[in-house]
């Protein structure tokens, strides 16, 4: 089933687009803004993304520049309410397939998304791994071979990690308490599948997935060093350098 990302800071024009498409059986997901999109996309391969343009903290221009710097290839339909020829050509010569001027009809929307798709998936256009993607690759290569629950509690504890990277309460209980797993519970599955520690699997996770917001400009080494409840920044700067050495 496709999954779509809807980037959009109008929480209910983002709640009524994903209803309309919720109804054709598409999965769909939703930022607010392109920092809150940058995080989702380093775990998830979306098969489409709908981006608004001016959007407060990242807005349009500055997320596809991301995206072409990371290489990172999806398709994307730019939705605004501004209809000038240079905003279009400037998309466009980013690689947006489309566009789409609000207001629009629910029809017109879902025959963009319907032709979109169907063109993607025959020329099987993929988005390339994030770093957290890759990461999940060197430690479970054989990953795609996992049964289906098996790769939705991978999934989930990547997700949980990317909610929590930077909340200072951090540890393996914290996570386990979070997907309502027992420590044992958790420590067992974590083991299973990367053969590592659980307290080794969610460091250097966590550690990539900062370090992806760091390389982004979304966050500072001090900023960092601050949230996660560091005293010294030095000290944090260390640890931060021994878990992204080979990223």
């Amino acid at each position: 089933m496709p999954e779509i990302l809807i980037i959009d800071d109008n929480p209910d024009f983002v709640d009524s687009i994903a209803e309309i498409l919720q109804i054709e059986n598409y999965r769909t997901d939703v930022a607010l803004n392109g920092r809150e999109a940058l995080k989702k996309i380093w775990l998830t391969a979306y098969d489409l993304l709908l981006l608004d343009i001016n959007m407060p903290e990242m807005g349009g221009k500055e997320f596809v520049k991301l995206l072409n710097r990371e290489q990172y290839a999806v398709p994307i339909i730019i939705i605004s309410g501004m209809d000038h020829n240079d905003i279009k050509n400037y998309f466009f010569e980013q690689g947006a397939i489309s566009f789409l001027k609000k207001p629009f009809k629910q029809e017109t929307l879902l025959s963009l998304v319907n032709n979109t798709i169907k063109f993607t998936q025959k020329f099987k256009i993929r988005s390339t791994q994030s770093s957290a993607g890759d990461l999940i690759k060197k430690f479970l290569p054989y990953f795609d071979e996992l049964k289906p629950q098996e790769r939705e509690f991978v999934d989930q504890l990547l997700r949980k990690i990317n909610d929590e990277m930077l909340n200072n309460q951090f540890s393996v209980k914290f996570i386990s308490d979070e997907m309502g797993l027992s420590s044992r519970q958790f420590n067992r599955k974590v083991k299973k599948y990367f053969n590592r520690t659980p307290h080794e699997v969610l460091s250097e996770l966590r550690f990539n997935m900062i370090h992806n917001l760091i390389t982004n400009n979304t966050l500072t080494l001090d900023q960092a060093s601050e949230k996660l409840g560091f005293s010294s920044t030095s000290y944090f700067k260390k640890i931060y350098k021994k878990h992204v050495k080979s990223a």
